[in-house]
């Protein structure tokens, strides 16, 4: 009888990054629809950054007990990488406007999910951006 030992290495699993948008992860846009939508939003990011005056609703908001409660709206939109969501999907439209949501996974290890719902105008001019900091399904 032969007895072998060895010293197992600790299984470490690293953060998944997503390479951009997923098609199967569309719901009711396309892909062109969905990188125009993003980049309303990396514009809007720019302008604001370049301090020009933009008029859109901006809210955000995470359990009152997350620390990410700390940081201004503007903080947070400011530091959010718009660019690959997990999803992104088409609300029904109200009136004139048209809602959308986008879902992010950020690749650090327990972090937790962004619900970013966008609301355009009549002219496809953002209207309000709301974040939502939160834990992930099924909570």
């Amino acid at each position: 009888m032969v007895l072998v030992t060895t010293t197992a290495m600790p299984v470490v699993a690293k953060p998944v990054v997503l390479p951009g948008p997923q098609v199967d992860h569309y719901t009711a846009i396309t892909s062109d629809e969905a990188g125009t939508l993003i980049g309303k939003l990396e514009d809007a990011q720019s302008r604001v950054k370049a301090g020009e005056d933009l008029t859109f609703e901006l809210l955000f908001g995470a359990p009152a007990s997350y620390p990410a409660t700390k940081i201004s709206p503007r903080q947070s939109f400011l530091a959010m990488s718009f660019g690959k969501p997990y999803a992104v999907e088409r609300l029904p439209t109200t009136g004139l406007w048209q809602h959308y949501q986008l879902t992010y996974f950020p690749p650090e290890p327990d972090a937790l999910m962004w619900k970013v719902d966008v609301t355009t105008g009549q002219l496809a001019e953002l209207v309000r951006v709301e974040m939502l900091y939160t834990a992930p399904p099924p909570f």
